[in-house]
């Protein structure tokens, strides 16, 4: 039984502070295999040779000039799996709770039992760093809370070329048992480890839509997406007071030492998605055959064929409030 901990990482001072706390806090340490793409110059690097489980590392590194954002870095990094049995993404600022590892398995096996492929994702909850980066505070909502996610609708609940791309929202809902859920979190995915062979992260996108187009592929490859309470996982969002990441698009140092700006990469994306929604993009990075986007369309209402967002995607309680233990064909 192992376990493949994707870590994509941009010029992050929390790299090594993620791999320990996952390490330490893991039940069956000697399952874990982590694939870390580090994005940063030579003297940032990840020093990882000292750590007593080296060989539990696989590690690439790469001038921060040359990446080309965030889905490309995933993909780079999935590039070092082995055929381990679970697959773990979480993003390179997160913290663990004890037995991390016995939790998120007991889960997945759970909804195996009821379906061949689950999902399990969803926004961590927070924690804050002190200004020599240790960890101050975990903030766990409430323990038995079901982190999920929801749509911010566009304004003219259409989705139309220029308004494509949907902003993802936390909710809370109070509950123990897992909840069928219909968009993911690229900073928290657990799923059996082929799914790095049935639904490859795609180059191509950059930042925005990441979510949407992994999402479609999952359903459409035959993913249930499902959202589970008593997370033992934890993220440094943002808006914390000492966060000071750099982001490929925020990083002034090595901007100007690219061959592309930023935003290429990023327009580039916004037609990718829209290629996707339209089925013109095929092989690995395409829709899958298992279900289609008018099922995706039925069963959550956002309707990328004729581009048009049902209120009731604005909450996906019609969605939470299934039977986790139902197969999702009957609702679409």
């Amino acid at each position: 039984m192992k376990i493949f901990i994707l870590l994509a990482s941009y010029r992050d001072k929390m790299l090594k502070t993620t791999i320990e706390s996952a390490y330490n806090n893991a039940v069956f340490k000697d399952s874990l295999v982590f694939g870390v793409f580090d994005q940063s110059y030579s003297n940032q690097a990840l020093d990882y040779k000292d750590l007593s489980y080296k060989q539990n590392i696989r590690y690439m590194r790469m001038d921060p000039e040359f990446s080309q954002g965030c889905c490309w870095a995933r993909h780079i990094a999935q590039t070092m799996y082995n055929d381990e049995d679970y697959y773990l993404q979480v993003d390179a600022h997160t913290i663990f709770d004890t037995a991390w590892d016995q939790n998120l398995i007991s889960k997945l096996e759970y909804l195996r039992k009821f379906h061949d492929k689950p999902v399990i994702t969803g926004f961590p909850h927070a924690f804050t760093i002190d200004d020599n980066l240790n960890v101050k505070d975990k903030n766990p909502i409430q323990p038995q809370n079901l982190a999920v996610i929801t749509l911010n609708l566009p304004s003219k609940n259409d989705l139309t070329p220029d308004n494509n791309t949907l902003s993802l929202l936390a909710s809370h809902r109070t509950g123990t048992l897992p909840c069928h859920g219909y968009l993911i979190s690229g900073g928290n995915v657990f799923t059996v480890g082929k799914v790095i062979e049935e639904v490859p992260y795609d180059p191509f996108l950059y930042f925005q839509g990441e979510e949407q187009s992994f999402a479609l592929r999952l359903f459409t490859n035959g993913y249930n997406i499902f959202h589970a309470s008593d997370m033992p996982i934890y993220h440094l969002y943002s808006n914390s007071a000492n966060d000071t990441r750099l982001t490929h698009w925020g990083d002034k140092d090595s901007e100007n030492q690219r061959a592309d700006k930023w935003w290429i990469y990023s327009n580039r994306a916004k037609s990718r998605l829209i290629d996707l929604h339209q089925r013109k993009i095929t092989g690995a990075y395409g829709l899958g055959s298992v279900r289609s986007l008018e099922q995706y369309a039925r069963f959550t209402g956002i309707d990328y064929v004729n581009q048009v967002i049902e209120e009731r995607s604005g909450t996906g309680t019609h969605i939470f409030e299934l039977d986790h233990r139902q197969k999702i064909e009957q609702y679409c």
